[in-house]
């Protein structure tokens, strides 16, 4: 969103983050908030000149990342909330590429998401075996 001025900038990509966590269902409101994460790093294009002020918020950019795992664990689903914590990661690992700091300076972050899905993949596991057919 390279249309608004700095101050109603920030103003609206809040309001668009504050309104995706408002979603009925949770797997929605997820996704809407890790999508939501993009308004907080724009990338440059190839209209941008070298003197392209591109707004660039990393801490932000962190908390939807880590206001959507919440939200992901707490699907009931856990076919759904595997796939959430996947599409997570991946969000993740794009803004890593990306040389975001606030997300290369949180190590634990990535780290509480492999705890999360291994209590996860404990949990399918489990249901698996207790499905198997005598």
């Amino acid at each position: 969103m390279r249309v608004f001025g700095p101050e109603n900038h920030d103003t609206v990509t809040t309001k668009c983050a504050l309104y995706a966590s408002r979603l009925l269902k949770k797997p929605d409101q997820c996704l809407a908030v890790q999508l939501c994460s993009h308004l907080f790093w724009a990338v440059p294009t190839s209209r941008d000149n070298a003197s392209t002020q591109l707004y660039r918020d990393g801490k932000r950019v962190l908390e939807c990342l880590q206001k959507s795992l919440k939200i992901a664990d707490t699907c009931m689903e856990q076919s759904m909330n595997v796939q959430l914590f996947v599409e997570i990661l991946n969000r993740y690992l794009y803004y890593f590429e990306q040389k975001n700091e606030a997300v290369r300076k949180k190590p634990c972050f990535l780290w509480k998401f492999f705890l999360i899905k291994k209590k996860n993949a404990w949990i399918l596991d489990r249901a698996q075996v207790h499905q198997r057919p005598r």
